[in-house]
């Protein structure tokens, strides 16, 4: 019988041996796929956190403008009102002058008359 002690090795068969690389290769390929996996969640995650920021900062902007051309538009109206205001009170200016002018014609005219009645009136007397 042989002797038992201690053995020089195992004895491994070829294709067990061929087999556990294989599984080894596979486990490393599934492990790096997995963390390729997992970078890839992370970045989409990061992408999908800031497609929801910039959403709302375009929501947000846009909200803004919608504001701004709310008030814009009051702005203009009330602009409007004011020259349609402006506009009938320099119509109403230029009528009272208008009136005042003719007032004051009128009363030269009539002063006029008046000194020309008076010195007709004088020569009159002094002729005669």
């Amino acid at each position: 019988m042989g002797k038992k002690g201690k053995g020089k090795g195992k004895v491994v068969n070829p294709a067990v041996a061929a087999a556990e690389a294989r599984r080894k290769q596979l486990v490393e390929k599934a492990d790096a796929l997995a963390a390729a996996a997992s970078q890839e969640e992370q970045r989409q995650a990061a992408y999908e956190r800031e497609k929801t920021m910039t959403n709302h900062a375009w929501v947000a902007e846009r909200e803004s403008l919608r504001r701004s051309k709310h008030v814009l538009r009051a702005k203009e109206a009330q602009l409007g009102k004011l020259r349609d205001e402006a506009e009938g009170e320099v119509s109403v200016q230029k009528q009272k002058l208008k009136h005042l002018l003719l007032e004051q014609r009128e009363t030269y005219v009539r002063a006029r008359y008046d000194d020309v009645v008076r010195v007709c009136a004088a020569a009159a007397t002094h002729h005669y």
